[in-house]
């Protein structure tokens, strides 16, 4: 609980500091340029700008600030608890970085680096925070890497695996997921719009834990009576990938993005189930038909195919 109000409280820190430096260096006419782009997308014109548009356009670019600032906030609460580091300097460093970026950057710069986590808390309480790098050929061409680090996950009922396995009275379901690794090139087909994604993704190997209460189960051609655990692993794979992002890119020099980039060209793994009963035995022929059962419902799920996922905040420097 104490990791939410660190979060809470670095995330305030970090909210009015980036403000009182934006609105020192006059972004007020960058917010009301973003309102217009928003016009253009949605209505395909730029509306004249009065004071009241340019409230909502200040708004609206604070509600897309707000996303990024919290993202280095779940950065900085997922470092706290695999560091067990001191919390100030945690917040000391947060600081330092969102001033520099907005003090030196300069505009649309070739070098970039970022903050960036794998999993969106608010769905799944989890963080799998990382960092990224990487250089603008020009503003179509992009080549970067992308790192995030192991992390550990309380699916429980939200865990697509363990409720695909049919075996129902799902107790909890714990999930290591390994290290995840991007090699990335960008192309961006029209500027300032949507990107495609292309590289190699590493996973490193996955292991779920899922525990079923103690109930009668119709397994394969006979019933028992008993609790179940299921320990699954995916193997570690280096594959080719595709898929498609979006960066957006403030004068200061700060830029929010995120993409999804997944191998489509081969099929999902199978993983290796172990199989533990308590209070009764699986036939052979029981076992083979449930671990059937739970292979299917694992390759069936397009989420288990390896790829990287990022969300996060970078900045653009020369």
């Amino acid at each position: 609980m104490k990791f939410t109000y660190i979060t809470a409280l670095v995330f305030a820190i970090i909210l009015f500091t980036t403000l009182a430096v934006d609105f020192s260096l006059g972004a007020e006419a960058e917010y009301v340029n973003l309102y217009n782009l928003f016009q253009k997308v949605l209505f395909q014109k730029a509306l004249p700008v009065s004071s009241l548009e340019s409230l909502f356009g200040t708004l609206g670019a604070l509600w897309i600030a707000l996303g990024a600032l919290l993202a280095i906030s779940a950065f900085l609460a997922a470092l706290i608890s695999i560091l067990h580091s001191n919390l100030k300097y945690l917040a000391i460093g947060a600081v330092l970085f969102t001033l520099a970026a907005p003090l030196q950057a300069q505009e649309h710069g070739k070098y970039q680096v970022g903050l960036t986590f794998g999993e969106i808390p608010i769905l799944s309480g989890s963080f799998k925070p990382g960092i990224s790098l990487g250089y603008h050929w020009n503003d179509h061409i992009y080549t970067g890497v992308v790192f995030q680090i192991f992390d550990d996950i309380e699916r429980n009922e939200e865990s697509f695996n363990a409720v695909n396995t049919g075996l129902g009275g799902l107790v909890s379901s714990k999930e290591r997921t390994g290290s995840r690794f991007l090699m990335q090139t960008r192309i961006t087909p029209v500027v300032d719009g949507p990107y495609i994604s292309l590289g190699m993704v590493w996973n490193d190997a996955d292991r779920e834990v899922a525990v079923f209460d103690r109930r009668e189960r119709q397994i394969g051609s006979n019933t028992y009576n008993g609790a179940v655990t299921l320990v699954q692993r995916r193997r570690a794979a280096f594959k080719p990938a595709i898929g498609f992002g979006y960066q957006y890119d403030f004068d200061n020099g700060l830029s929010l993005y995120t993409d999804f980039t997944m191998d489509f060209f081969t099929s999902v793994p199978t993983p290796e189930n172990e199989l533990q009963t308590d209070g009764f035995t699986l036939s052979d022929a029981d076992s083979q038909a449930l671990i059937k059962q739970i292979e299917d419902g694992y390759t069936g799920n397009f989420h288990n195919r390896y790829h990287v996922f990022n969300l996060g905040m970078s900045w653009r420097f020369n």
